[in-house]
C-alpha cells in the first residue's frame, strides 16, 4: 500500500514558494505602508534584487510595488528640471533634470504692472540718483514665468548670489526671467528693467543676465552706451593735470556756507583790473572734472574708439574738453557774488547767482562748462525725457529763471558726489553731431582729423 505523504509533501513545499515570492514582490523597502506620504508621490521600493516604485494612495499611505520589468524610479517629483540654472541639474540627490512640456511657475514675484523707461534724466530739483523718465513701460513680463521651469522640490531660484567684489563676473547668470530689449548691452536695474538698482546685467536673448553687484552706484549712461559701476572710469593722469590751474578768484578764502547747497564752500575776496570784489564758491576738484570729462565724452563715439588704439590722439581729445571749460569759467562754480572778467572791453564785475549770471537775457549760460538752456533742452529730448519744447516751456526761453536756476544748481549739487555730469554729457552729444558730420563712418577720418573735428565742436 503506497503512502500519501509524498503528494502532500509536494503540495506543502508548493504552497510555501508561492508565499515566499508573493512576500518578495510585495516590497518592504521606505516601510511600504508605514508613515505618511503625499497622495500620488512617487516611492522606491524593491523586488527582491530589483527596484520598482511605489505611488502614494489617496489616504496617504504607500500603496503596493509595482515590480514589472518596465517599472523604473526616477526619484521624487521626478517631471521637474533642476534649479534653473542654464538647464542644470537640481544638486538634491536623485533628481533628474526632467523635460516635462508644462514648465513650472517660477515662484519669484514679478510686477504685472507697467514700469516707466526711467531714461537718464536730471532734473537738478534735488540730489536723488535719477529722476523717473515718463516714457510707457518697455518691461511687459508677467507674472509667469515660462523660459526656466522651477523644481518644486527645492527653494525656487530667486536669484544669483551677487558678487561683492568690483570686477564684472565673466560668467553672466540669469536671474528670475527679467525682461529687456537692448541685446548685448550693459544695463543698471531699473533702467528700463525691473532689475536691481545697484546690479549691473547683460541684456541677452531678451533677457537680463546678472554681471556684477555695485558698491555704491549703478551709472545709467546714454542711449547706445554701456551702463557702468561708478568709480570704473580710466581717467588719464595727463587730463588732470591739464585742468590743475588754481581758480583764479581763490585769493583770499574762508569757509562758508551757501541755501540750498549742502556740500564745501567757501567765499573769496579777489581783484582784477582794479576792481575788488568777493564770491561765494563752490569749485569742483580737477580730479572730480576729470571724471565728468571721459565719463561724457563717451558720446563722442569717434574719439571714444581711439581710446587704447590711438591713445595720444584720445587723451588730445579728452583735454580739448578740458581747456574748454577752463576757458569758459577756469573750473568756477560762483553759487552767489562777483565773477570779474574782460570779455575784451575792459574788466566788468559780474553778479552770479546758482552758477548763472543775474541779469542775463538770451544766453544765461550755466557754469562750469557755460551750458545753454537750448543745448540742455536738446540733449533731454535726446534722453526722451521731455520734448524740447516742453523744457523750454519748463526751464523758460530767457533770462535767469527760477527753474533755469534751480537746474543750474541742482545738477552741480548732484555730480559734486558723483563721476558724471549730465551737463558735460549734454555739452558732449552736441559735439558728436559735429564730429559725426566730418566722419561720417568710423573709417572716415584718421586719428588726426577725428581730433581735429573734436576741437573744432568744442571750440578750441
Amino acid at each position: 500500500m503506497r503512502t500519501p505523504y509524498p503528494f502532500a509533501l509536494l503540495v506543502t513545499v508548493m504552497l510555501v514558494t508561492l508565499l515566499l515570492a508573493a512576500a518578495a514582490c510585495s516590497g518592504t523597502d521606505e516601510g511600504l505602508n508605514e508613515g505618511s506620504c503625499a497622495p500620488g508621490e512617487a516611492l522606491q521600493c524593491t523586488c527582491g534584487s530589483s527596484t520598482g516604485f511605489s505611488t502614494c494612495l489617496p489616504s496617504g499611505l504607500k500603496g503596493p510595488c509595482d515590480c514589472s520589468s518596465d517599472a523604473k524610479f526616477g526619484g521624487r517629483n521626478s517631471d521637474g528640471v533642476g534649479s534653473g540654472d542654464a538647464g542644470a541639474a537640481d544638486a538634491t540627490a536623485g533628481e533628474t533634470t526632467g523635460t516635462d512640456d508644462t514648465a513650472a511657475a517660477d515662484t519669484t514675484t514679478l510686477d504685472t504692472g507697467s514700469v516707466a523707461d526711467t531714461g537718464l534724466v536730471d532734473t537738478g530739483a534735488d540730489d536723488d540718483v535719477a529722476t523717473a523718465d515718463t516714457n510707457p513701460a518697455v518691461d511687459t513680463n508677467t507674472g509667469t514665468d515660462t523660459t526656466t521651469a522651477t523644481d518644486t522640490a527645492t527653494s525656487p531660484d530667486t536669484a544669483v548670489a551677487p558678487d561683492t567684489g568690483a570686477t564684472a563676473d565673466t560668467n553672466d547668470q540669469a536671474p528670475p526671467s527679467i525682461a529687456c530689449k537692448d541685446n548685448g548691452v550693459k544695463l543698471c536695474g531699473g533702467h528700463g528693467n525691473k532689475g536691481g538698482a545697484k546690479t549691473l546685467y547683460r541684456c541677452k536673448g531678451g533677457l537680463l543676465l546678472y554681471r556684477e553687484t555695485c558698491k555704491s552706484e549703478c551709472v545709467w549712461m546714454p542711449p547706445g552706451l554701456d551702463d557702468r559701476c561708478t568709480g570704473g572710469l580710466k581717467v588719464p593722469a595727463s587730463l588732470v593735470t591739464v585742468l590743475d590751474v588754481k581758480p583764479y578768484v581763490e585769493g583770499s578764502c574762508q569757509s562758508a556756507t551757501y541755501s540750498g547747497w549742502p556740500h564745501k564752500a567757501k567765499k573769496c575776496s579777489y581783484s582784477a583790473g582794479g576792481i575788488s570784489t568777493t564770491v561765494t564758491v563752490a569749485n569742483p576738484s580737477p580730479a572730480v572734472v576729470a571724471a565728468w570729462i571721459v565719463d561724457a565724452m563717451q558720446l563722442v563715439k569717434r574719439l571714444a574708439a581711439l581710446e587704447g588704439t590711438s591713445q595720444a590722439h584720445y587723451e588730445q581729445g579728452l583735454a580739448a574738453m578740458a581747456k574748454a571749460v577752463l576757458y569758459q569759467s577756469s573750473r568756477i562754480f560762483p553759487l552767489s557774488g562777483g565773477i570779474l572778467e574782460n570779455m575784451g572791453s575792459g574788466w566788468v564785475n559780474y553778479p552770479f547767482e546758482k552758477g548763472v549770471t543775474q541779469g542775463c537775457s538770451s544766453g544765461c549760460y550755466c557754469r562750469i562748462n557755460s551750458l545753454h538752456r537750448t543745448e540742455y533742452c536738446a540733449y533731454r529730448a535726446f534722453l526722451k525725457a521731455e520734448t524740447y519744447s516742453a523744457c523750454m516751456a519748463r526751464v523758460g526761453s530767457s533770462g535767469l529763471t527760477q527753474a533755469w536756476g534751480d537746474q543750474c544748481l541742482g545738477n552741480h549739487k548732484k555730480a559734486w558726489t558723483r563721476d558724471y555730469n549730465e551737463h558735460f554729457r549734454a555739452k558732449a552729444y552736441k559735439a558728436d553731431k559735429v564730429v559725426k558730420a566730418k566722419c561720417p563712418k568710423s573709417t572716415s577720418c584718421s586719428p588726426a582729423q577725428v581730433l581735429a573735428a573734436v576741437k573744432s565742436a568744442l571750440g578750441v
